[in-house]
């Protein structure tokens, strides 16, 4: 996704024609995202030569992905008013993984209306159908019928095959008929498995050019009695045996590192391997198993060949190999640039694929641990949270026995992170296996309180909201909060108190200036409370004025967090309701807090999950 967006930055700065065009360009964008736009920086870098990016400040991912969404289709939106259309094409869903699937979700409701942007959505049918994409399967079916229209592209039928073959061979129609229906028969009118029995066939010397003659020749009793595999990935497999020893190293080798190569990681290898992997490559994208991308890339012709590349080497091969070729990678990231990340994340794929049956050094496992927990805390500031929760899933697998004694932080840090990741990707049960392993093993409250945050707002999000209040009320007992106390509806004397400090000692300009809250205790409290808030909205709607008037006095003793701007919105809607005016100045104040990258979801979820618009 990030590299759509990222591709289409890089488009319209390059048909900017003046510098008038770059202003109003630069205008719009800033407008629309405002500061905001420097959370969405990495992952589309290109945005930087549209628009210029301040610097924000640090933003955590609680609703981060749907502030993510959000400024990803705002930059959609914005762009799309600038150009006669965009068209983007999201191939093979059949792969999409669930965070992806969201978005494809918010990006095609948030473009049905949008005469300017052209979607092409492409997915293997067959594959989708299974059960664990059923729910990409279902998405796509409820599309159907809307403003979707559904194209199916089928095998191709006989007449289809002789039209290609005689194309491909530049002979009459009639004259191929026959060999056509032979190779209809044994690819089934898969256009590419064709391909490739075309191309066997040839390398074979079955279907060869005579010079003399001037025209293709071919034996249809020898292709008709040549035994072919039932399936195209057979097929590669076999070919690519004959292919010479260094060709095979080289394509064994590239099907190890993905379905796409970078150069840097190439030149990586070249070393490792002692070999000429550069000219390796270059023979096989001459021999079409490759194609160059640009200067800087390689990546498979098709996903079968890569398949069948994949599939030379033995289980065991694959994760040794897998493991030779992270630790290269990584070496050369730590020695020469550690900052970059996509390095890193090809080599931490790479050393996870090998996984920690393969590796028997103790010193080597803990470095790995911290390679995932390092590569992990990137993705989640990429809001990639299910690579991130692979990341710190990974890095737990390489701690070795006894780790919480001999290496406690790593442990704590890489259980926090991986329940955090969990409670991002709404996965309860890994939330709950990863918070009662930091339970018991902690040393404090403080470095089991946010594990316990992650709890709370994991059981919310899987509406349990009975045991998510009580868990809530519990750790905040621990706090030193009196909750039973602050759920106590508030005399009409304390709202007034309350009123009367805004009113007198606080300005607008003072409030949203208020200094950032440094109490890691207090920012937690106020977490809590947010989630109690949306408890007692389902189950006693009563009690908001209560927990809205605490978590705002809370913010005027300790500063702003992450949920001041929502407390404040909350505030503001409880007095109007009770017709103090002095809320909708709550209000003024919540909205111009959310133009500050830290707060602009917060005001969007009180208006999303309350209707408080």
């Amino acid at each position: 996704i990030g590299d759509v967006f990222n591709s289409m930055c890089d488009l319209f700065a390059a048909d900017i024609q003046s510098i008038e065009q770059e202003r109003k360009m630069a205008e719009a964008l800033t407008k629309s995202l405002g500061r905001d736009a420097f959370l969405i920086a990495n992952i589309v870098p290109n945005l930087s030569n549209l628009m210029p990016l301040y610097t924000s400040c640090e933003s955590s991912s609680f609703d981060a992905a749907s502030r993510t969404r959000y400024l990803l289709l705002t930059l959609l939106d914005t762009l799309s008013k600038l150009s006669k259309s965009i068209t983007i094409l999201l191939d093979d869903l059949q792969w999409i993984d669930p965070a992806s699937l969201t978005f494809c979700r918010a990006l095609f409701q948030s473009t049905k209306s949008n005469k300017n942007v052209f979607l092409v959505l492409c997915s293997r049918e067959s594959e989708v159908q299974t059960q664990d994409k059923s729910e990409v399967h279902d998405w796509l079916q409820s599309l159907s019928g809307s403003t979707l229209e559904t194209i199916r592209l089928t095998n191709l039928n006989p007449e289809d095959v002789n039209n290609l073959v005689s194309d491909s061979l530049r002979t009459w129609p009639r004259l191929t008929r026959s060999l056509s229906a032979i190779l209809h028969g044994k690819s089934l009118g898969n256009p590419f498995f064709l391909r490739q029995t075309m191309e066997m066939l040839c390398r074979g010397g079955y279907l060869h050019y005579s010079l003399g003659e001037r025209k293709w020749k071919w034996d249809l009793d020898e292709i008709s009695d040549l035994r072919l595999d039932d399936n195209v990935v057979s097929l590669l497999t076999r070919e690519m045996t004959k292919l010479p020893d260094e060709l095979l190293v080289g394509l064994k080798a590239a099907s190890c590192i993905g379905y796409c190569i970078p150069q840097t990681v190439v030149d990586i290898l070249s070393k490792h391997l002692e070999m000429d992997l550069f000219g390796v490559l270059t023979s096989l994208v001459q021999r079409s198993y490759l194609a160059g991308v640009g200067s800087a890339l390689y990546r498979f012709t098709h996903d079968r060949i890569y398949q069948a590349a994949y599939e030379l080497m033995s289980e065991k091969q694959r994760r040794e190999d897998h493991m030779k070729f992270g630790l290269a990678i990584c070496s050369y990231v730590l020695d020469n640039c550690e900052n970059n990340y996509d390095m890193m994340f090809v080599g931490v794929n790479q050393i996870n694929r090998g996984g920690p049956e393969v590796l028997a050094d103790s010193c080597r496992r803990v470095m790995i641990s911290q390679l995932n927990l390092n590569a992990g805390k990137r993705a989640l500031l990429l809001t990639d949270f299910s690579s991130a929760l692979s990341f710190f899933g990974h890095g737990i697998m390489f701690l070795n026995p006894g780790h919480w004694d001999a290496h406690y932080q790593l442990s704590l840090d890489l259980f926090t992170s991986a329940a955090e990741s969990a409670c991002a990707t709404s996965d309860a049960a890994l939330v709950k296996s990863y918070s009662e392993t930091i339970l018991a093993h902690s040393r404090s409250l403080d470095d089991r309180l946010p594990a316990l945050c992650f709890a709370v707002k994991s059981l919310k999000e899987s509406m349990n909201l009975p045991s998510c209040r009580d868990c809530a009320i519990e750790v905040l007992t621990q706090l030193g909060e009196d909750v039973s106390s602050v759920l106590e509806i508030p005399s009409q004397e304390t709202i007034q108190i309350t009123n009367n400090l805004l009113m007198s000692k606080m300005t607008d300009d003072s409030m949203i200036k208020m200094s950032p809250c440094t109490q890691m205790r207090a920012v937690f409290v106020m977490r809590l409370y947010h989630e109690l808030n949306y408890v007692y909205y389902v189950f006693d709607q009563t009690r908001l004025l209560a927990i809205s008037l605490r978590m705002v006095s809370l913010t005027f003793e300790i500063g702003l967090t992450d949920t001041s701007s929502l407390a404040f919105a909350n505030y503001g809607v409880e007095l109007i309701a009770r017709g103090y005016l002095i809320g909708s100045r709550l209000g003024t104040v919540a909205l111009k807090l959310a133009e500050n990258s830290k707060y602009i979801s917060y005001v969007i979820a009180a208006v999303k999950q309350y209707n408080y618009g």
